[in-house]
């Protein structure tokens, strides 16, 4: 998988067995006669095979794998030319309503926040700086459980709505169990708002028009 920074100045790529890393380059950087000379600024040790990489795109310092029923953050710390990486494994064992669920793909939300579609059919928003599943007010991980229990293949939100795609081509608008201003749970549980039948397509990649 290779990702790239809304600004374009950065690319990220990930690879998976024999050689599982990350690893960071600059691909703004030129050499002496204006031609593109990318540098390679990091690299780091993932323990899993991530099917969807992407950089957050209000900080082009964040980024998210995820993929083969796991999910990470990491997070890149830059200490004058020099970058490290820490990695915030997603944290679902903790509690009965999410310890089975299987991470697939994911999008970015503002307030740093992810939703992630499930290989079960199921949603769900994390923290990026823990990793942990954004709570609802009584206390319990605010999932969204698709009716169908197909595996959630995309997934894409708008300022209104999260879209989830599924396996047996289904598009499926619900209103957000997360307020994107706060990073808090929003008042009552989401609701599906629109369904749309997309025959057996299979929809792997999705992305809405800014605005």
């Amino acid at each position: 998988c290779i990702a790239f920074s809304r600004d374009g100045g950065l690319m990220a790529s990930v690879s998976s067995l024999p050689n599982r890393k990350l690893r960071l380059w600059d691909v703004a950087r030129t050499d002496d006669e204006g031609r593109c000379a990318p540098a390679l600024l990091v690299e780091h040790e993932v323990d899993f095979d991530p099917a969807f990489l992407s950089f957050n795109p209000l900080e082009s310092l964040q980024l998210c794998a995820s993929g083969g029923g796991s999910l990470c953050f990491f997070h890149l710390e830059k200490a004058d030319v020099f970058y490290s990486v820490r990695a915030v494994p997603c944290k679902l064992d903790g509690d009965f309503l999410t310890a089975s669920l299987r991470p697939h793909c994911h999008c970015w939300m503002p307030a740093s926040i992810v939703y992630v579609g499930c290989v079960g059919g199921e949603a769900l928003a994390l923290h990026t700086y823990t990793g942990e599943a954004v709570k609802s007010a009584s206390g319990a991980p605010a999932v969204i459980v698709t009716h169908d229990a197909a595996p959630i293949t995309a997934v894409a939100a708008t300022k209104h709505h999260v879209t989830f795609f599924t396996q047996v081509g289904a598009a499926l608008w619900y209103t957000h169990a997360v307020d994107a201003s706060t990073g808090s749970a929003a008042p009552g549980a989401a609701s599906l708002v629109h369904e749309e039948a997309l025959g057996m397509a299979e929809v792997r990649c999705v992305a809405f028009e800014q605005g």
